[in-house]
């Protein structure tokens, strides 16, 4: 296997028909559905969790494209809404693109330059994992990057 590729190993264990226990690595966490879809809502439903996946993800690039740049980001939140079409979840119909569309938003400080600050906006949204494999299938994904400069 090629030095840059890694394998990950998850597994679930099945609760319940909506909780799954996951365990990767060292750490668990549960995904559930809410109570009125039949769970018992002690975590994020499935696509809740590739949503918060989403998330983690641009802290994590985005961090690590600041890192490599020699650029300061604090307070650093991020926060999205999603358009999710549910036909294909309530089994009504196939559905190409379930989410429709992921508007994230990206609020932060930094005292780098506007100029090198939009190449780190640019780095983030090409090599986030989750973003790109979003995109491909599909969604379009919109990112407001609210900077306050120092």
């Amino acid at each position: 296997m090629q030095d840059y590729m890694r394998t990950d190993r998850l597994s679930g264990t099945c609760e319940t028909q909506a909780r799954t226990l996951v365990q990767t690595r060292d750490v668990s966490t549960v995904i559930d559905e809410p109570l009125e879809r039949g769970g018992s809502n002690q975590g994020p439903s499935p696509t809740e969790m590739l949503m918060a996946s989403l998330l983690g993800c641009i802290n994590v690039i985005a961090h690590n494209v600041a890192r490599r740049m020699d650029i300061d980001l604090r307070n650093f939140d991020v926060s999205l809404e999603c358009d999710f079409d549910r036909r294909g979840v309530q089994q009504l119909e196939t559905v190409a693109v379930p989410f429709v569309e992921v508007r994230v938003t990206v609020n932060c400080q930094t005292s780098a330059n506007s100029e090198d600050f939009e190449t780190l906006k640019a780095d983030v949204s090409r090599f986030c994992p989750i973003t790109v494999t979003l995109r491909a299938a599909g969604c379009n994904v919109q990112e407001t990057w609210n900077v306050q400069f120092d």
